[in-house]
């Protein structure tokens, strides 16, 4: 299909683009490149026209077929904060809370993240208002005031902007923020409390995205698709492959790598915790193939969960952030969750998402995995819409419902059968009331999170009459004595991972069945979890904890 250019608006350029982005044939005549540099050079578009014109923007950056494609759609991205910045201020509102560049985005977010953004980049936030049915400010800081402040702190006369004018001596919001943060930052209390305070006020901060695209630097030269999207491969030989060697980042490669990561969320009003949390040390990135790379992350040890290890991903394609999520470790078992940014679904998406099965399943060993039912449609009418079930299903993911099951696999042979037949609605519906899992050695593993944290508040409530101070002064001595470790002695790391693992050995593990050396094994693992999340989640997976589970 050819069009000539010369006799298309801008206009008909941009409803025909999107109809191209798909195609990749030799008879295309350059079409998307010469498309892009129509758009780059009109000099006005409607703000509907330019969420389109980013959209193939970036699904182009990431699956370009020649140099100069790619060229166009980086030169594209780099000027289209200008095209925005020229709009009338009355277009310019529509496309507030669209994550464009240089528009505005109004949010709730976790105080890490926003505390970040004003100290480490040029992102403009300013307090935007609290939300309703948020905590006061003045009770959420009562008692982290200087005591002769009580005036103040008892003033429920003022609004709670006013509040804080009052107690931060300016107007400013922009500053309000800032002195804000500065005052929970200095607080002697945890990481995990200060996001608490900040989080029970429900600040509503407004931001305006940056201008360009958040981008990796260092992602080397672009992949170009001239044999066009690779849509059937070997998925069994793909998850088998060995990942190459962790390429090893710099400090500032290091810092980049989060700055894009927790930009690219950010403006798609996300954050997830281990991206928010994490530092340069508890990083890891590798190159795949065909332009994609993969980054995990690992929260700092106050913040880790106390027994899975919830370690995020990004991935990545020429540089550009394609898709985040996460997998929650432990032992063999994986519960994963990923979304695709919708810039750039109809690409490689099934390549993509073997290569994350591939990445986690080399790089921590899991043979057991399952995803929750908002990945295929449960609050989630997308992934019912686009069939996302079949998605998972193809790639060997069951119900773990046996009724699902049975009945899953009736209706995927009618599938089979019937190139025509689409599942109805209500059977996709029906679907999601069930995880789905992939065991790669058909076991199924019994070390269920939920159950033993029933078990551990059960044990507490029966055994020790709810006292935890007395549980966990008795925990301790049993990890003493069963294992060797003594908690005054430890270095703060390692206090960490004992007060994150204390609950779960002492109560749901059969320390008495132990062998010495795997005692031994046992008191490194509690110790590492405070210091490497990685090193934890590769001992964990050689532990054998299902043999000596008390449940």
């Amino acid at each position: 299909m050819k069009t000539n250019l010369a006799f298309q608006s801008p206009s008909e350029v941009v409803l025909e683009l999107p109809k191209r982005l798909f195609q990749f044939t030799a008879d295309s005549d350059n079409y998307k490149e010469k498309a892009l540099k129509v758009l780059t050079n009109c000099k006005t578009l409607k703000p509907s026209q330019i969420k389109e014109y980013r959209r193939c923007l970036l699904f182009i950056a990431a699956y370009p077929e020649t140099k100069a494609e790619y060229g166009a759609a980086i030169l594209g991205l780099h000027t289209l904060g200008e095209k925005i910045l020229q709009l009338r201020l009355k277009d310019k509102k529509t496309l507030e809370q669209s994550g464009l560049p240089c528009t505005t985005l109004l949010g709730v977010y976790s105080f890490h993240l926003i505390h970040w953004t004003v100290l480490e980049t040029n992102v403009n936030v300013q307090l935007a208002y609290f939300e309703e049915g948020a905590v006061h400010p003045r009770e959420a800081l009562s008692g982290r005031l200087n005591e002769m402040e009580f005036e103040l702190e008892g003033n429920d006369h003022l609004s709670a902007i006013k509040w804080l004018e009052q107690a931060f001596g300016h107007t400013n919001r922009r500053v309000l923020l800032e002195r804000l943060l500065t005052h929970i930052d200095a607080l002697p209390i945890t990481s995990l409390q200060k996001d608490q305070i900040f989080e029970s006020m429900r600040v509503c901060v407004s931001l305006e995205c940056a201008k360009q695209s958040p981008v990796l630097g260092f992602a080397g030269t672009a992949f170009l698709h001239k044999e066009g999207l690779i849509k059937r491969f070997d998925e069994k030989s793909l998850l088998n492959e060995p990942l190459p060697p962790q390429k090893k980042l710099n400090r500032l490669q290091k810092k980049e790598l989060i700055r894009c990561a927790r930009l690219s969320l950010l403006f798609l009003n996300r954050e997830t915790d281990p991206v928010s949390l994490c530092n340069e040390s508890g990083l890891e990135y590798y190159e795949l193939s065909r332009g994609f790379s993969i980054a995990f992350f690992s929260a700092i040890p106050e913040r880790r969960l106390p027994m899975e290890s919830y370690i995020g991903f990004m991935m990545f394609k020429n540089g550009f952030p394609i898709a985040y999520g996460g997998a929650w470790l432990f032992g063999k078992r994986s519960l994963l969750g990923i979304n695709i940014y919708e810039s750039y679904r109809g690409g490689e998406s099934a390549y993509l998402f073997a290569q994350l099965l591939r990445s986690y399943k080399q790089r921590f060993s899991p043979t057991y995995f399952e995803v929750e039912p908002y990945q295929f449609g449960k609050g989630n009418p997308e992934g019912i819409k686009t069939g996302a079930f079949w998605f998972y299903y193809r790639f060997g993911f069951k119900p773990v419902d046996k009724v699902l099951h049975t009945l899953a696999a009736k209706e995927f042979n009618r599938i089979s059968c019937d190139k025509t037949y689409r599942t109805p609605y209500k059977t996709l519906k029906a679907f999601t009331a069930s995880n789905m899992m992939l065991s790669l050695d058909n076991k199924i593993t019994t070390l269920d999170p939920s159950i033993l944290s029933t078990h551990i508040s059960e044990t507490i409530a029966n055994k020790f009459k709810g006292n935890r101070a007395l549980f966990r002064t008795w925990a301790l001595s049993q990890l003493k004595t069963e294992l060797g470790i003594e908690f005054s002695k430890l270095s703060n790391p390692e206090k960490t991972g004992v007060e994150k693992l204390y609950a779960f050995v002492s109560v749901c593990l059969r320390l008495d069945k132990l062998s010495p050396a795997q005692k031994v094994t046992l008191k490194n693992l509690i110790l590492e979890k405070g210091k490497s999340e990685f090193s934890y989640v590769e001992a964990c997976e050689r532990f054998p904890f299902e043999t000596i589970l008390i449940l």
